[in-house]
């Protein structure tokens, strides 16, 4: 049976928009469901190799660098390493905002090239909040955040939908709204990492599914201050779902799957290796120590066949008898990779 669905193929891009660099794996946090969770002890990047990294990066036309960890503020030269982003590249940070004082923010305050800073907060009550992130974080974030808004420096929330907050995510939008946050992003589960036990992301496919549709809800009421991600298209599938149910489905349709693994952005780990995505441990693409970037972009084998398993035929997504099957969406091809499989159960609109 052919499908009706069709989902975009996205085309290889002449070189990445952006790169994620995690310049640390070291963390002041334990929250419960990190993906990088068990790289705590490793070493960070040398700012020598920072600089070549970020020299690459302006060499192969990049035009945004994400700074991960780990936690980036751990290091006590954050600021010189920011220095060495040729200011013609903007950046972004993204940060747990506990060690984010007046000083700090003031420094972050001179980058004309800075673009904001993502702070990870899972609730706007300190003790939902501090299930998956530790007791007095949300103090301790919220003061970082009163330090950026003291010095002008713009920055969003972040928050990982999980058990214990997903009844009370509007509440999360009234704070960031409260404080002056200009975004806030809801993330789905990914299941890597510690993320990949954690109890805080079982969901049944009715949970998700009612979910995503109060998100798709605040979205729609809150247009440009907030982003849902991969959630919207759960609600748009759902929807789908019950003209299936209801015999009035229209088959010529258009959803983008929302995944563009390998064919827009790349992802260096604190040992220089490359993956296409930051959740992805494996395959490594290529290391950046050893080649440059183009030539991992053009040329890894890795990348390339990531690159052809993201988007299999959707008439061969699922070999079970589904009466949904004509609007199975890939997904997250990380989910994928990981599990062997060739659908993201995120997606599953049959469980």
């Amino acid at each position: 049976m052919d499908s009706g669905m069709n989902f975009p193929l996205p085309s290889k891009l002449v070189s990445p928009f952006a790169i994620g660099v995690e310049v640390t794996p070291k963390c002041n946090l334990r929250c419960s469901y990190c993906s990088v969770g068990y790289n705590y002890d490793n070493n960070p990047m040398k700012i020598e190799d920072l600089r070549k990294i970020f020299k690459d990066c302006l060499d192969s036309n990049i035009k945004l660098i994400d700074i991960t960890g780990g936690e980036p503020f751990i290091r006590n030269d954050i600021i010189e390493v920011l220095k060495s982003i040729d200011s013609s590249i903007v950046f972004t940070i993204k940060t747990n905002g506990t060690l984010i004082d007046d000083q700090l923010a003031f420094e972050l305050s001179k980058f004309s090239n800075l673009r904001g800073i993502g702070i990870s907060i899972d609730s706007s009550n300190a003790k939902i909040n501090e299930l998956t992130r530790g007791k007095g974080v949300l103090e301790r974030a919220l003061n970082g955040i009163k330090s950026l808004n003291k010095y002008g420096v713009q920055f969003g929330l972040m928050t990982t939908v999980n058990r214990y907050n997903y009844k009370v995510l509007p509440e999360l939008l009234e704070l960031a709204k409260k404080i002056g946050a200009q975004t806030i992003t809801y993330n789905r589960p990914i299941y890597v990492g510690k993320g990949s036990s954690s109890e805080s992301f079982l969901f049944n496919g009715n949970e998700l599914r009612e979910i995503a549709h109060l998100l798709d809800d605040l979205e729609r009421k809150n247009f440009n201050k907030v982003d849902i991600g991969e959630w919207k298209l759960l609600a748009e599938l759902d929807l789908l779902r019950k003209e299936i149910d209801g015999n009035s489905f229209n088959s010529r349709v258009q959803v983008e799957n929302g995944c563009t693994l390998g064919f827009s952005n790349l992802f260096i780990k604190y040992n220089g290796d490359v993956t296409a995505c930051p959740f992805l441990e494996e395959p490594i693409c290529g290391n950046v120590y050893k080649e440059n970037i183009m030539h991992i972009w053009n040329n890894s084998k890795a990348l390339n066949q990531l690159r052809e398993r993201s988007y299999i035929p959707i008439s061969n997504v699922c070999v079970t008898e589904c009466k949904y099957r004509e609007i199975c969406a890939p997904g997250c091809g990380v989910q994928t990779s990981r599990t062997g499989e060739t659908t993201d159960s995120f997606f599953c609109l049959n469980n």
